[in-house]
């Protein structure tokens, strides 16, 4: 059961994660962390972004 939805920053670029209350751990979206760490302004250009 997820009991926390938050939304945290990394150098000024939002993170959303939710509290999973029965494994007691934060979850982070990959999608914001990737975008931050590559200074772009929204997630949904992190998805059509890039090649791997």
């Amino acid at each position: 059961m997820i009991s926390k939805i938050s939304v945290r920053f990394y150098k000024d670029h939002k993170v959303r994660d939710v509290w999973d209350e029965e494994c007691n751990q934060w979850w982070f979206s990959v999608r914001d962390i990737v975008g931050a760490v590559n200074l772009q302004d929204d997630h949904e250009k992190t998805a059509t972004t890039g090649s791997f």
